[in-house]
């Protein structure tokens, strides 16, 4: 008799804990993935991090590259920086809520919230500083 290869072993040992902890009677809770949802057309950006607010608010924040963008109260024109998205109905539509840091920001951001919904949103401004800001309204200002 061939003895199991280490792999095909491992899932077997997998798949027998996987029934020996499930509870009886419990129908299968699998995942399914719906149709892709474009956040933004209008700005491009890359290594995005997301949130899921204590009310279900999904929000996104992606860093847009090195360039210059206005503050958001003066109409956020421009290139690069740090945008957010939010979605407040399961990611199934995007708005652009701001950007949130310096005008010359655009690398690395990072997204949190707190158990209150304060938001704290970070990223990297050239030349080299990190930025840190804070919101209490969704994202709709940012201190």
């Amino acid at each position: 008799m061939r003895a199991p290869r280490p792999l095909a072993a491992a899932l077997a040992a997998v798949a027998a804990m996987g029934v020996a902890f499930a509870p009886d009677g419990v129908a299968s809770t699998a995942r399914t993935f719906g149709a892709p949802v474009h956040v933004d057309t209008g700005n491009y950006a890359a290594e995005p991090s997301i949130v899921v607010a204590p009310d279900g608010t999904e929000l996104v924040v992606a860093p847009a590259g090195p360039g210059v963008r206005a503050p958001a109260p003066i109409g956020a024109l421009g290139i690069g920086g740090d945008l957010l998205w939010r979605s407040m109905d399961h990611g199934r539509t995007w708005s652009t809520v701001n950007t949130y840091d310096m005008g010359t920001g655009g690398s690395d951001s990072d997204i949190a919230v707190a158990p209150d919904g304060t938001l704290y949103a970070s990223g990297l401004a050239y030349p080299a500083c990190a930025t840190v800001s804070r919101s209490g309204d969704g994202g709709r200002t940012w201190l």
